[in-house]
């Protein structure tokens, strides 16, 4: 009995823990203004949750008391039964003695319940002591306590969901098998268990579930698309351990998922469940005109890239139909843009062009999104390589930009289950051909899909590739972009690289990657500092992406097209073979020759980088002799080079957990909150590069 007096002493502290968490909210709201009167309510009413929970806990203990006293009282006499016994008492009272035992296991369970208890309330008193220590720093972070609430709140998209699934519709078990599945993240760590998620048992089949035997409804109903060539649906009865398979003419539907109806019971004593074990393997893509939401199976549905028939009034349209001319025109090409949207993301898509999302719906001529972050994929669904990479990126940036990200998916039909659309829902997936489709066969890096990418119907858009992830602040950049990329700069924007590529006529070392520096012809227009092919654009800027795509895949076309003419002069020389082989190298050497000498301070840092950023400790400035010798001013919103998937995972966790200096513009061994607040100390002549 020592066990539940110790744990009333226990509800009593919470009790009066519970109390100086209400003074300490009446503080803080007098402290901080009526700006907390929503906080203290939602803590109110979480701490009257907790308190009758506390109360169901204490009558329980009650029961419980009383009943372990009456269990006792049985094991008492019990034991008086043994005695007899021993002393050649009738071997009769050996049921009794079992029923003691049984008795004896019922307070043990009890004991356990209690134990159980114990921690629970253990963790919300832990919970407690959080919430206030994150609410306490909300002054030094520069955050209302409003904000930082809401950001404490906001850790995952899905948050929400899984905390009120567990609080209010999980079951005890399905309880225990989130601690199971935490365990085991603790003991085996992320990648054991993303691939063991990836591959559950069935995984080499379609299957969807389709009713349980003791159901609100036991019907299951036929999945259009799943019968065989016969009309024929394969039903699974049981457990996925031990069952039985059925096939069933798909005009019998619905069935009943019961034992009356399958006649045999392939694991008796469980609670059994039926699937429909669909025809057509789970990589089945249905190319269709609309989609549907019944669908079992991946649909794709066109994506209208060349499609024209409208005259076009707008002059982002007019801007668009001039980039795409020479693409679209040509049949070669223009297999380059038959591109299909998954159906699975179509609600993203219908909020980003401003439409309304029915069942059969489709994308329509001439719709534009506003801002986008673009990227592009190519690989398997499984583990934690180039698709885990993405998820990353994906997630950073519903944790930190409010405009959606397009996915150029490239000859890849199975996604990553990661990409779930209720989980994501900025996230847009766009599918195409393998680009060698628009070189007849002649190989082309997989990176010149970066400029396919590109090639949407985007006002203002942000090419980030697969290894990186975006930070607070990250939207700055679409600002930025809009204002500078406009009629009279028609051309992408590239941040600073972290080495020049560049070695001086006298071999003079600039900086402290020599090794890297290429030729650039000296009778070609000046260049700058390399830049990384991390480009920002505007609709203006469109034809010139499309003519370098052209450029790389037909460059004697691409030397006859008049607008190239007309800034490089009527004999357009051709670029030598070495800056053509990746998107990077054709990108910085057709901008140097345009002379479109615009560079963005250098926002795609490396983690390590970023990390001391967050601790406010000094970044290495990067200088070199010719174009930056006090360093390379930095913009911290993006990150590069995320190729440890588990590594950035961490990093993004202390991204939403730690606060957000203010100043996220560094410059000459200090830190700036805006432009305007570094150019009133600099003005950036020894420093060429746009700040956002």
């Amino acid at each position: 009995m020592a066990g539940l007096d110790s744990f009333l002493k226990l509800a009593i502290r919470i009790g009066i823990f519970i109390g100086f968490i209400v003074v300490i909210m009446m503080y803080v709201t007098e402290d901080q203004g009526g700006g907390n009167k929503s906080i203290q309510l939602k803590h109110n009413l979480e701490l009257k949750e907790y308190q009758l929970k506390l109360q169901a806990a204490e009558d329980e203990i009650q029961k419980g008391k009383k009943k372990m006293e009456r269990l006792k009282s049985q094991v008492d006499e019990g034991q008086n039964v043994e005695s007899k016994k021993s002393r050649g008492a009738n071997n009769d009272n050996s049921k009794l003695a079992e029923e003691v035992e049984t008795k004896a296991n019922e307070i043990k369970r009890l004991e356990s319940r209690i134990v159980h208890l114990k921690a629970e309330y253990a963790q919300k008193e832990e919970a407690f002591t959080r919430k206030i220590a994150e609410l306490d720093s909300a002054s030094e972070t520069g955050l209302s306590a409003t904000d930082r609430e809401a950001k404490i709140d906001k850790l995952h998209p899905y948050h929400d969901q899984a905390s009120h699934f567990i609080q209010m519709n999980a079951t005890p078990a399905e309880v225990s098998l989130f601690h199971r599945l935490k365990k085991y993240l603790n003991k085996f760590g992320l990648t054991s268990t993303k691939n063991m998620l990836d591959s559950p048992p069935g995984s080499n089949e379609n299957l969807f579930h389709c009713a349980e035997e003791k159901g609100a409804s036991n019907k299951c109903h036929a999945l259009e698309g799943c019968e065989n060539d016969d009309g024929n649906i394969k039903i699974r009865y049981g457990i996925q351990a031990s069952f039985k398979d059925h096939s069933i003419h798909k005009g019998e539907f619905p069935i009943s998922c019961s034992l009356g109806f399958f006649k045999h019971d392939p694991a008796g004593g469980h609670e059994k469940q039926c699937w429909i074990v669909c025809a057509k393997p789970a990589s089945h893509v249905q190319l269709t005109d609309t989609c549907s939401s019944k669908a079992p199976f991946h649909q794709w549905v066109p994506f209208p890239v060349c499609e024209g028939s409208k005259p076009a009034t707008t002059d982002h349209e007019k801007k668009f139909r001039e980039a795409m001319d020479t693409m679209c025109g040509s049949d070669k090409l223009r297999t380059g843009f038959n591109l299909r949207l998954s159906c699975s993301h179509r609600q993203a898509y219908a909020d980003a062009v401003g439409d309304v999302m029915v069942d059969g719906y489709a994308p329509k001529e001439g719709q534009w999104i506003e801002r986008a972050w673009v990227t592009y994929f190519k690989g398997s669904h499984l583990g934690m390589k180039h698709n885990m990479m993405v998820s990353n990126l994906i997630r950073s940036v519903h944790f930190f930009s409010e405009y959606p990200i397009i996915v150029f998916v490239v000859d890849t039909k199975e996604l990553t289950m990661d990409w779930d659309s209720e989980i994501f829902p900025r996230l847009i997936v766009i599918h195409a051909e393998g680009i060698q489709s628009m070189s007849s066969g002649r190989h082309v890096s997989f990176n010149f899909n970066k400029f396919r990418s590109m090639l949407l119907r985007i006002k203002v858009g942000v090419q980030v590739d697969a290894d990186m992830i975006v930070g607070p602040m990250c939207d700055k950049l679409f600002d930025a972009s809009e204002r500078i990329i406009n009629k009279d700069y028609p051309y992408p924007i590239m941040p600073v690289h972290w080495m020049t590529r560049y070695r001086d006529p006298s071999g003079k070392k600039i900086d402290g990657y020599p090794v890297y520096a290429i030729r650039y012809p000296e009778h070609w227009p000046p260049r700058i500092r390399w830049a990384h092919c991390h480009p920002t654009w505007t609709y203006h800027a469109l034809p010139f992406i499309a003519d370098a795509l052209l450029c790389k895949l037909d460059q004697p076309q691409w030397q006859q097209i008049p607008r190239v003419k007309q800034v490089l002069g009527p004999n357009v020389e051709s670029n030598p073979p070495q800056f053509l082989g990746e998107d990077e190298d054709l990108l910085n050497v057709l901008l140097w020759r345009y002379q479109a000498l615009k560079q963005w301070c250098k926002w795609d840092v490396d983690p390590g980088v970023y990390e001391n950023y967050l601790a406010q400790k000094l970044p290495d400035p990067l200088p070199d002799t010719k174009w930056y010798p006090n360093g390379i001013p930095k913009i911290f919103v993006g990150i590069h080079n995320t190729k440890n998937t588990a590594d950035t995972d961490r990093l993004l966790s202390e991204m939403l957990r730690k606060p957000v200096p203010k100043g996220y513009l560094h410059f000459k061994d200090k830190f700036y909150a805006s432009p305007a607040e570094l150019l009133a100390e600099h003005d950036m002549h020894d420093a060429p590069c746009e700040l956002a």
